[in-house]
Parts: structure tokens; sequence; C-alpha cells
């Protein structure tokens, strides 16, 4: 049988010699071309086992992650220099979420935390040092060497490592100015003491072996030193002063923990700007709950002066800083924020005066062609047939009548809320006010602006977005709107709020601004009364319109009636006028013939002293028109 098959194979034809020697060919290279792979493979599966291992940073990672962090860096920093980020560090994405945070390193070892709050400017603990050692500062991989390091004059370091360390607080001088990434970014440094936020967030490092990685710990909150020393009491934290704050957070991994920065991301023109809180002040911290830290702006005077005795000139104003590296800073990559607009066609400003000058800004709200409703507030001070209504393109409408709620109160966000019945017809088309509010649609809110760049210098109004409505016991007010609520929310009130931060001064609220409703229409839903900071942070107050709408009906009914008025000051023959420039003296009304005129044309009708006497103009008397703008009048309103 062999010596057949054998005779079979010397029999092929040349063809079949030829495809069976390519197949024995390729089949050796095929075995050649596997162990040459093979060794490429074992060595590279080798050489990155061995770097994992020296760096300890590697991490799996889903191909499509990086493709979309490659995308969205593309997009977001497409017009200038992207810097090196390394897509395996499971820190990659805080370093660019916090491009502030850099390490400060003694020798060959990570020993604190700090924060760039300038090109060449790094603040961070006093006790960065702890053997004495030579110091450098650590920028995504580059060492900065500081030429002058400026501990605190009052700093002593403690006895005990694990002891509250007061005036721990540095300023670190770099060699050399950094660099403008999108991951290296110097901070601003919040330097009021009044603080009220709702998203603090702590970064720390974690050290393992002798390389950091920089961890995030949220939510966090902060408390000042009055309110939290019964806790730290409890816990025989001593040493404490009044420029400490406590921190209340949960690390992942509190025992690998370390060091501590506090900070909140602010909103400005769409964008994040990271704030400065405060800084660890505790060496060692891993068993105080709280955690205690230093309060930055308790040290403001001393880091400006300090900064511009070496040369260094530099505000920390809020709008300042924020304005700084703006174009480098992230985006929100939600809906924006604060939209420009550039008018509300139903919304008017109130003039008390018509020479301009106004004690406080008001707004309020066409509701009808010649009717509008603001604020009882805004309405105390205005007088009939003096103040005016302004709208959108400078058109002004003289304030015939001016109807406050009776029950309001001043200085109460009760009843706030007034009707000024206008001498003439608007050419504006009014707002339609909500019936029903649902909740599920969108709130807007309007607002005015400080904000100066060039996309926004002739912006008037400012459409903030994202705001949410809060339900009562959600709701958190500031101490000045407890004082002012001391019956708690009624259904007149609405609270909204965004739990974002925006930076203070860029966002201005106008009483008696309009919210509206966005659902298939826009409907208008309340009224701006109280808050700052256009409902970032912390809630603002708004009156909810309809709550009043019978109240404002019937006013409306009774505003088209002849107004009436009583000029005690006047006696019967006295001369009297009228603010439209008619002239008259004081009779009986049985005897003023021009009386059923000035009631039929809804003219005001000014009474002597009481309603047996009335100001009368003589039958000569010419009407020189109801919008002479140009006379000054005041009277008592009865």
């Amino acid at each position: 049988m062999h010596k057949t098959g054998l005779n079979i194979a010397q029999n092929n034809t040349p063809i079949q010699q030829n495809v069976r020697q390519f197949s024995q060919s390729w089949f050796y290279l095929s075995l050649k071309m596997s162990a040459y792979i093979s060794v490429v493979v074992s060595a590279f599966i080798l050489v990155l086992t061995v770097y994992c291992t020296d760096t300890a940073w590697c991490t799996s990672l889903e191909s499509e992650s990086i493709y979309g962090l490659q995308e969205n860096v593309i997009k977001r920093h497409k017009r200038q220099e992207v810097s090196w980020i390394d897509l395996f560090a499971p820190d990659r994405d805080l370093l660019i979420e916090n491009p502030h945070v850099v390490y400060v390193w003694e020798e060959e070892k990570a020993v604190s935390l700090g924060a760039l709050i300038s090109l060449n400017y790094v603040i961070t603990t006093a006790n960065y040092k702890p053997f004495g050692g030579i110091v450098y500062v650590m920028v995504r991989g580059e060492k900065f060497k500081v030429v002058n390091e400026i501990i605190h004059p009052e700093y002593r370091s403690p006895a005990n490592n694990e002891d509250v360390q007061n005036y721990n607080i540095a300023l670190l001088k770099l060699q050399k100015n950094v660099k403008i990434l999108i991951n290296v970014l110097p901070a601003c440094l919040w330097m009021e003491d009044k603080f009220s936020f709702s998203k603090e967030i702590v970064t720390g490092y974690e050290l393992r072996q002798t390389t950091p990685y920089l961890s995030k710990s949220t939510p966090a909150t902060a408390m000042n030193i009055s309110n939290c020393k019964p806790f730290l009491t409890n816990l025989n934290v001593s040493n404490i002063a009044d420029h400490h704050l406590c921190i209340f957070h949960e690390p992942n991994q509190p025992w690998l923990w370390n060091g501590g920065l506090l900070h909140v991301d602010f909103i400005y023109a769409n964008r994040f700007v990271p704030y400065i809180i405060g800084i660890d002040s505790i060496k060692v911290n891993k068993s105080h709950k709280p955690d205690v830290f230093l309060q930055i702006s308790k040290f403001g005077d001393w880091i400006t002066k300090t900064m511009r005795d070496e040369g260094e000139d530099i505000s920390f104003d809020p709008l300042m800083c924020a304005k700084r590296h703006l174009q480098n800073r992230r985006q929100i990559n939600s809906t924006e924020l604060n939209v420009p607009n550039k008018s509300i066609r139903y919304a008017v400003s109130i003039q008390p005066s018509p020479d301009g000058h106004q004690p406080k800004k008001c707004a309020g709200i066409l509701l009808e062609k010649d009717i509008v409703v603001t604020l009882a507030q805004c309405a105390s001070n205005l007088m009939s047939y003096y103040s005016r209504v302004v709208f959108v393109d400078r058109s002004s409408i003289t304030i015939r009548d001016i109807i406050i709620h009776p029950n309001y109160t001043a200085n109460s966000l009760y009843n706030n809320i007034a009707v000024l019945k206008l001498v003439s017809e608007a050419s504006f088309i009014p707002a339609k006010i909500l019936n029903v509010f649902k909740n599920d649609g969108e709130v807007i809110l309007y607002a005015g602006t400080n904000i100066t760049d060039n996309e926004t210098k002739d912006v008037e109004y400012l459409l903030i977005r994202g705001l949410t409505v809060l339900l009562n016991i959600q709701f958190n007010p500031t101490e000045e709107q407890r004082a002012r609520l001391s019956k708690g929310l009624q259904l007149e009130h609405l609270c909204l709020r965004n739990e974002n931060s925006i930076v203070p001064g860029s966002c201005a609220l106008v009483l008696g601004s309009p919210v509206e409703y966005w659902n298939a229409s826009k409907y208008l839903l309340g009224l701006y009364m109280n808050g700052e900071n256009c409902g970032f942070g912390e809630p603002i107050i708004v009156l909810y319109v309809n709550s009043h709408y019978t109240w404002i009906r019937s006013v409306i009914e009774k505003a088209k009636e002849s107004i009436t008025f009583v000029a005690p000051f006047l006696k019967p023959s006295d001369n009297c006028w009228y603010p439209d420039g008619t002239n008259g003296t004081c009779i009986s009304p049985t005897s003023c013939s021009k009386l059923r005129h000035r009631i039929e044309t809804n003219l005001p009708i000014f009474y002597c002293q009481t309603r047996e006497f009335v100001c009368c103009p003589p039958d000569t008397e010419m009407q020189l028109g109801v919008e002479n703008d140009d006379i000054s009048f005041a009277f008592y309103r009865a």
C-alpha cells in the first residue's frame, strides 16, 4: 500500500507538484512568523509588566472611553495646544477637572498637595517639609524649582502630628512660570468669610509606593468653626482657632488619604472656574471626623501683600479672577445656564421720577395694555401722574393709579404685589399668566448682567436656565429670608435654586424681574422678590402671580373708574391745579360744569379738604394733555 501510494505521488502532474511545494513553503514561513510574533508579544508584555509594577499606574480602560475622552479634548480645546494626558492614568479626568492641583515633593517623594494661584505661585500647607530636604513642585510630570518658600510668620510646628495646626499656610514661588494647558490652570481664591455653597469638592491624594494619585471626595459640606466646635470638643480636638473650618466628607479610602484642598467650581460665562476655599490644617488626619481646614479668606491680606512684596501684583477680585484664562476653562457640556437676551417685550422698568433718579431699581410686567403688575415694595415710593414705566424701545407711559395690596406690610415678603394703571395703552403684547403650575416644563429667570466681554457687551438681560423649584422641606432660607418670612412659606411663594455656584457680581437681579414657565408656550410664572446670585448656590424667592389673580382682576375692574383724591391742604375758594396743567378753583361740585367731563374721560378728580368742594376747571380752560411729564406735582392718596 505504501508503495502504491508513493507511485501515485510520483506520478503527479507538474501543476500539482508546484502547488505542493508552495504549500510547504507557506507553512514553514507561517511557523517562522508565528515564532517572531510570539517573541515580540512576550517582550511587550514583559516590558509592560515591569513598567506597571514600577510605576503602579496601569489600569483597564474601555477603548470607547479613550476615544470619547480624546474627542472631547479635541472639541473643547481645538484652538489651543493640548497638554500630554496619560489616557490610562486613573486620575487623568481629575487632573482636567482640577487643573490647579499640583504636588509638592521633597527629595523623591510627594509630601503635600498644593494649588496654583498664579503662573508662578503655589499655595499649600506650612507643614509641607517634614524631612528638611530639597523641595520642588511637580506639575504634570515636570519639576519646577522653588526659589522662595514663604511660611506664615505665626506658624509653629506642633509636637503631636495629629494636632490641629494654626496658621498652617505657605506660599511657594516657582523659578519660572508654568505653561497654560488644559490640565494646568491657576485657581482663584475665595476671599469672603461668608459662604453658602452646595457643591463643595475636597481633593486629596493617595500615595501608593512613591507615586501620588489624585482623589476626590464628594459630597462635602463646610461648616464655620463656631457651629462646629461641639463636634470637635467631643473628639478632644484642641488648638482650634477662628481661621479654621470643619469639613464633613467621606474619602473612598480614608486610610490612604493625604492632604486636602477644598474648592468650589463657580460658573462664569458658561465655564467652570475653581475657587479655593480652604486647605487641610492637620498634618496626619485619618481619624478626625470632621476634618479641620484652614479658611483661605482669613488670610487674604497676608497672601496679597506677600505676593506684591515679591513683585507679583495680582487681584483676587471674584470677577477679575474669573476672566483670567477664561477661554481655557472647562465648558459646561449640558445646556447653557446663562444665555444672553436682548430684551423682554412685555417687561418694563419703573421710574419713580421723570428725571431718571431711582433710589432702587425695579421692574414690572405688562398684564394688559394699560396695566402693569409689580412688587408692592417697588410701588411704595411712586406718585400718580408723576412716575412712569419705560419699555424696551425707551418709550414711556405715565402711571395714573397705584394700587398696593391692602395686606402688605413694609419689609415683608407676604402680599408683596401692586398694580399700576397707566394713563394710556402700550403698543406691546401683554404677558400671559400661567393658570396651573405642574412643574413639568422649564422655569426661566430673567436677570441683568455685569459680564463685559465682547460677546455680551450690549446684552440687557441674561436668561437663566437650569433652575429647580424647591419644595418647602427642601428650602433652606438665608438669615435675611428667614426674618422676612415670619410665617414661613405660603402658597404665594416659589423657591428656585441651581445647585451650582455662580461668580458673584456676574448676574444682577432686579426686583420684580419676570420668571417664566416654558412648555408648549411661554407664560408668566412670577416676579423675583429676594435672594442673591440668581438662585445659584442659595435659593431665591419668587412671588407666584397666579395666587393673587382674583385680587388683580378686581383691581383692574375698579381701575376703569375715575380716580379721586383729597388734597387736605386746599380750602374752599383756593386756586388749585391738576398735574396735566389744568388750573381750577375749589368750589361746590354742583357748581362745576366740567366735573362730568372729567368723570366720563377717566381723568383724576381732586377734592379740596373734604368731598364738599372740588377743584373745578373754568369753562374756558383747555386741557393740556394728561402726559405732560414736565410738571412736578405731589398729592395725598385717599
